[in-house]
C-alpha cells in the first residue's frame, strides 16, 4: 500500500500529550524506519500513525535535528516534513 502516515516521537515523560510529528512518508516505509531497532531507545521510540488528528490541538510537527539521518539514508527513506494537512 502506498499512502502517506505520520511518523512521530514516543518518549516518557512528554508534556504537552500531544504527539510530536516528525515527516510524513510512505506506509512500509513506515513500517520499516519504525521496526528499525536504532529508532527506539529506553526513553523513547519512533511510531507512525495513518490518523494523527487535529494538527496543533492532538500532535505538532517538530524539527528534525539529524538524529536518524544515517538509518534513513541506509533504508533508502525520503521524508515530508511538515506538509500541509
Amino acid at each position: 500500500m502506498s499512502d502517506p502516515v505520520y511518523v512521530f516521537i514516543a518518549s516518557r515523560r512528554t508534556t504537552p500529550t500531544r504527539m510530536r510529528v516528525l515527516w510524513q512518508v510512505e506506509r512500509e516505509d513506515a513500517k520499516r524506519l519504525c521496526s528499525d531497532k536504532r529508532t527506539a531507545t529506553s526513553n523513547h521510540m519512533l511510531c507512525w500513525t495513518a490518523r494523527p488528528g487535529v494538527p496543533e490541538e492532538d500532535w505538532t510537527w517538530v524539527e528534525d535535528n539529524g538524529m536518524y539521518d544515517q538509518v534513513l539514508n541506509e533504508l533508502d527513506i525520503e521524508t515530508k516534513e511538515q506538509v500541509a494537512v
